[in-house]
């Protein structure tokens, strides 16, 4: 129980919620988090800054620097996992999938919030 708690008051961003700081569904936010390649992708987007741009490209090579294959890597984030983060516009990121273009947004940095939470519960 402890562990939910934690994520949902994270998620939420119920201890420091201003007018300004976005919160995220919970649903959504564990839809993410329930896939490893998602959570691998989180965690190196949220070393960007609000605003910054990343290649879709870049990611896969993050990814396949974990002993996993390139293009496997970026077929399923061009395919799957980008179109989720970025929801329709209303998700973490903006996705280009034109250019192939992600740009982070300040969500990102709330659900790597509370994945960080869930982890050191869980550790």
């Amino acid at each position: 129980m402890r562990l939910i708690k934690t994520l949902k008051n994270a998620v939420l961003n119920r201890s420091k919620t201003t007018s300004t700081t976005p919160s995220i569904d919970p649903d959504y936010a564990y839809m993410l988090l329930s896939n490893e390649r998602r959570r691998c992708v989180i965690e190196f987007l949220a070393g960007f800054d609000v605003g910054e741009q990343v290649s879709a490209g870049s990611i896969a090579v993050h990814m396949s620097g974990q002993g996993r294959d390139r293009k496997c890597c970026y077929v399923s984030l061009i395919q799957a996992h980008l179109i989720k983060f970025d929801n329709n516009g209303d998700g973490v990121i903006d996705y280009d999938k034109r250019g192939k273009v992600v740009t982070v947004r300040e969500e990102l940095h709330v659900l790597q919030n509370a994945h960080t939470c869930v982890q050191s519960v869980i550790d």
